[in-house]
C-alpha cells in the first residue's frame, strides 16, 4: 500500500463522514457536500477501476492456457480409449495416430510457448512452484512423443533435485530399482501435476517397476476411465446443444411478440421505486470504493487460502468468505441509503414489491415465474455463443477471473462435501445477492428514471463491468442483458435468479465434468 492508497482512504472517510454528518444535522450544505463526495468517489472509482482491469489483465492467461493443453490432451487420450473400447484387438488406426502425434505436437508447442512468455516475467517463490509444475508437464509430454528428455531433468536437478530424480528414473531411464521405490514412490503425489499427467505417470511408473501384469491392468483401467469421460462430455454437450435450441426458439420468439407487449413507463415497478437517483448513485459509488479500497486485504486473505496444496473443500470455503465480504456491504448500503430513507421495512410488501420479489404476477404463478427461468437459462445460451464470436473477432482473449482457475485446479481432488460447497458459492448465493443487487435494486432505479430499454443496457453493461473481466466482458454483458430482460418480460426477480443459478451451476458442471 503507497502513498496515493493513503490519500484516496483519507479523502474517502472525511467526504463520507462530512456527508453523513450533514445528513445527520439535516445542514443547509447537505446536497452540496453529498455531490462533492459522489464527484469524490466516481473520479476514485474510474482511477482504480482502470488500474484494476490492468492489474488483472491476462493475470490468468498462463494458467488458461495450461489447461485448455491439459483438456486437449485429455480429448486426444479419449480417442484413443473410444477406439480402443470398439476395436481392441486391431491394428491402430492411422488416421487416428495421425491425429493424436499431431495433438501431441501441438501441446508441446504451446507449453514451451507459456514457459517462455513466464521466464519473461517476475519471479516469487509461487511463480517458481509452478514454473517446476509447467517443466513438470513439458517432460511428460515429451516422453509420450518418444522425445529425448535428458537435457530437461538435468535442467531441472538444480531447482528440485528430488522431482528430477523421480523423472529420470521413470521416463529417461525407464527403470526404478527395488531400494529407490519406498523413497520414489510418495514423490508422486506431491511432485506431479494432477489429472491427465499424473494417470500417464502413473503407467509409466508400473512399467518402470517391471510389472507388466500391473501395467495392463492399469492400461486397461486408464482406457476405461477416458471411455466414460468421452462418453459424459458427449451426453452433457448433448444436453448443452439442446437447451441452445430451446433458448434459439424463445428468443425468436420474444421477437415476434416484442411490439405487443410493450413496456409501460408508469407500471408496478416504476411505482415501488421510492428512493432517488442520489441514493442509487451513493450506493453503488460507496461499494466499488469500499471494494478497491479493501482489494489489497481481500487479495491477501486470498493468496494465503489458495497457497499451497489446500483441499478443495477449504478454497470452495474461502472462496465463500470472500465473496460474502464483497458483496454484502452492498446490500447493507442499499439498506442503509435507499431502503431506510424510504421507510420501507425488510420482509414488508413494500419491500418485495419494490425489488421485484414476487412469486406470483398477474400472468403467472410461482411454478410458471420458475418455468420461467428454465427458459431464460436456455435462452442465454445464443446470446453468450454470439457474444463470445464477437469478442473472438475483436482479439479478446479467456478469463482473467483467478477464481475459476482455482476452481479448475481444485477439481482434479473434489470430493462431495467440496462441490456442495462450490454449489452453494457459485451457483445460488451470486443467484440471491448479485440478482437483488443489479436487477432488484440497479435495473428497477435506472428503469424508474430512464425507461427499461436503457435500464436494461445501463444494468447489463455494469453488470460486466462490475465482474473485472476482460476475456468475458461482452458474455457477462450479455447475460445481464437476458436477465434484466426477464425481470421487465416477467414483473419478477424469481426467473432471473433461477437462471443465474443454473447458468453458474452449468459452468460448475462442466469445469467438474472436463477436469475432475
Amino acid at each position: 500500500m503507497n502513498t496515493t492508497y493513503y490519500f484516496w482512504l483519507a479523502g474517502f472517510v472525511t467526504l463520507g463522514g462530512a456527508a453523513i454528518a450533514a445528513h445527520i444535522s439535516k445542514a443547509p450544505q447537505r446536497m452540496q457536500v453529498t455531490h462533492a463526495y459522489l464527484l469524490f468517489a466516481f473520479v476514485f472509482v474510474v482511477i482504480f477501476g482502470y488500474k484494476s482491469f490492468e492489474l488483472r489483465k491476462d493475470s490468468n492467461l498462463a494458467v488458461a492456457q495450461t489447461e485448455n493443453v491439459t483438456l486437449k490432451l485429455k480429448f486426444t487420450t479419449s480417442m484413443i480409449a473410444v477406439s480402443h473400447a470398439f476395436t481392441p484387438d486391431s491394428k491402430k488406426n492411422s488416421d487416428l495416430e495421425k491425429n493424436v502425434k499431431k495433438s501431441l505436437e501441438s501441446s508441446l508447442s504451446e507449453l514451451e510457448k507459456i514457459k517462455q512468455k513466464s521466464e519473461s516475467k517476475a519471479h516469487s517463490s509461487q511463480d517458481q512452484d509452478q514454473e517446476l509444475e509447467l517443466d513438470t508437464k513439458i517432460i511428460i509430454v515429451k516422453a509420450e512423443q518418444k522425445l529425448p528428455v535428458k537435457d530437461d531433468i538435468e535442467a531441472m536437478s538444480s531447482k528440485d533435485p528430488e522431482r528430477a530424480h523421480l523423472l529420470k528414473a521413470v521416463l529417461q531411464d525407464k527403470l526404478v530399482a527395488k531400494g529407490d521405490i519406498a523413497s520414489l514412490q510418495p514423490q508422486i503425489e506431491t511432485k506431479i501435476p494432477n489429472g491427465w499427467y499424473s494417470e500417464v505417470f502413473d503407467l509409466e511408473w508400473t512399467k518402470a517397476l517391471g510389472d507388466k501384469k500391473k501395467h495392463k491392468q492399469e492400461l486397461e483401467s486408464f482406457y476405461e476411465r477416458h471411455f466414460f469421460y468421452a462418453m459424459r462430455m458427449m451426453a452433457f454437450f448433448a444436453v448443452l446443444a439442446l437447451a441452445t435450441l430451446v433458448g434459439l426458439i424463445t428468443v425468436i420468439a420474444q421477437l415476434f411478440m416484442l411490439g405487443r407487449n410493450s413496456s409501460r413507463e408508469n407500471d408496478d415497478i416504476n411505482d415501488h421505486v421510492t428512493w432517488s437517483w442520489q441514493a442509487v448513485a451513493a450506493t453503488l459509488l460507496t461499494w466499488l470504493s469500499i471494494t478497491f479500497l479493501s482489494s489489497p486485504i481481500l487479495k491477501g486473505l486470498s493468496v494465503s487460502a489458495v497457497h499451497g496444496k489446500a483441499s478443495a473443500l477449504a478454497l470452495a470455503l474461502s472462496t465463500m468468505g470472500i465473496y460474502l465480504l464483497q458483496n454484502l456491504p452492498a446490500l447493507a448500503l442499499v439498506y442503509f441509503l435507499a431502503i431506510k430513507p424510504g421507510g420501507i421495512k425488510l420482509g414488508s410488501k413494500e419491500f418485495q414489491e419494490a425489488f421485484c420479489i414476487n412469486w406470483k404476477t398477474k400472468k403467472r404463478g410461482p411454478f410458471g415465474l420458475i418455468f420461467m427461468g428454465f427458459l431464460t437459462w436456455a435462452s442465454c445460451f445464443p446470446f453468450v455463443m454470439l457474444s463470445a464470436w464477437a469478442a473472438s473477432g475483436f482479439g479478446s482473449q479467456m478469463s482473467s477471473n483467478p477464481i475459476i482457475s482455482e476452481v479448475v485446479s481444485s477439481v482434479k481432488n473434489i470430493d462431495l462435501f467440496a462441490i456442495l460447497a462450490f454449489t452453494l458459492t457459485l451457483g445460488v448465493m451470486p443467484a440471491l445477492l448479485e440478482e437483488l443487487l443489479f436487477r432488484g435494486f440497479v435495473y428497477t432505479s435506472l428503469r424508474k428514471y430512464l425507461g427499461a430499454f436503457i435500464g436494461i443496457i445501463l444494468s447489463a453493461g455494469l453488470f460486466s463491468i462490475v465482474h473485472m473481466d476482460q476475456g468475458s466482458m461482452l458474455q457477462l454483458f450479455s447475460l445481464g442483458f437476458v436477465f434484466a430482460y426477464a425481470v421487465e418480460k416477467n414483473q419478477s426477480l424469481i426467473p432471473s435468479m433461477v437462471a443465474h443459478c443454473l447458468w453458474n451451476l452449468t459452468a460448475f458442471t462442466m469445469i467438474l465434468l472436463m477436469y475432475a
